[in-house]
């Protein structure tokens, strides 16, 4: 699963044309502006376009979906299937159309509750999911029958446990990211297996056992370099610590295989931490 943040941001050495790419940044350091603009070949049309106080961007959301396409069609990811969930995202129908287009026959197409749906009807795709804003914005253009589902984050707590049967795309309990406060600046590995250990106690005991428990892997500061926070959490002890909060509590979570490495072939974000992906199994 790779949790995926994408907006606008102008094509360099041109005033025109604009980019849909991944970014990190909180909404306080983005600068976003209703422009006419070039996207791709499409246009001109009115799109949000963002700046940046902080944070930056990363690849562009076609290279993203190319790249997840040749994975799942490929003979190492045949049978794999790859989760894109659209996150705190601007532009959504251009969203919708990029992942339609470009994943073809590769994107699933089938909808339903895809907490019951079988490992064997999901190998060779890419499952679009989009957030309930996202699923506003498209509302009429795009929808389940398109292949564009949703996810629900049952952490929720004001609405614990509230697990539907009938829901169109995936329902999760997880939250990821450690305190960014000055006091916390360091070791945020083991802040955050601390954090992961706690939340996955409670998902244990709130939750329909169809919900998946999604461990995150964000490591969230300011002070730290994310290039090396990402190197060491995926170093062997870490590895360790990290299997340890996710299992040995319940048999449920036993079930869950060990944190893999990014499937070969795809890289999605240049750095997933970067733009605080989860990984989970």
């Amino acid at each position: 699963m790779f949790d995926l943040r994408v907006t606008a941001f102008k094509v360099e050495g041109e005033t025109t044309r604009v980019e849909l790419r991944a970014l990190h940044a909180d909404e306080a350091v983005q600068k976003n502006e209703v422009k006419i603009r070039q996207v791709g070949g499409i246009g001109p049309l009115p799109v949000v376009r963002t700046k940046l106080r902080a944070g930056d961007y990363g690849l562009g959301l076609e290279r993203m979906l190319l790249e997840a396409k040749d994975f799942v069609q490929s003979e190492a990811g045949k049978k794999e299937f790859l989760i894109l969930k659209f996150h705190k995202c601007k532009n959504w129908l251009l969203i919708a159309e990029a992942c339609t287009f470009l994943l073809r026959d590769y994107i699933y197409k089938e909808g339903g509750n895809l907490n019951t749906t079988k490992l064997k009807d999901l190998k060779g795709k890419v499952v679009v999911l989009f957030s309930s804003k996202g699923l506003n914005e498209v509302a009429g253009v795009f929808g389940p029958g398109d292949r564009i589902l949703g996810f629900k984050n049952l952490y929720d707590k004001e609405a614990p446990g509230n697990y539907k049967e009938n829901f169109q795309g995936l329902q999760y309990f997880g939250k990821g990211g450690t305190s960014v406060s000055p006091l916390k600046a360091f070791g945020k590995q083991s802040q955050n297996v601390s954090k992961q250990g706690k939340l996955l106690e409670g998902a244990n005991a709130l939750m329909s056992p169809q919900v998946m428990a999604m461990m995150h892997g964000t490591t969230t500061g300011l002070i730290e370099s994310i290039e090396k926070r990402n190197e060491k959490m995926w170093d062997s002890p870490n590895v360790e610590k990290m299997k340890k909060a996710r299992g040995g509590r319940t048999e449920r979570h036993d079930r869950i295989p060990p944190p893999l490495a990014p499937p070969r072939g795809f890289t999605g974000p240049s750095d997933p931490f970067a733009s605080d992906s989860c990984r989970t199994s």
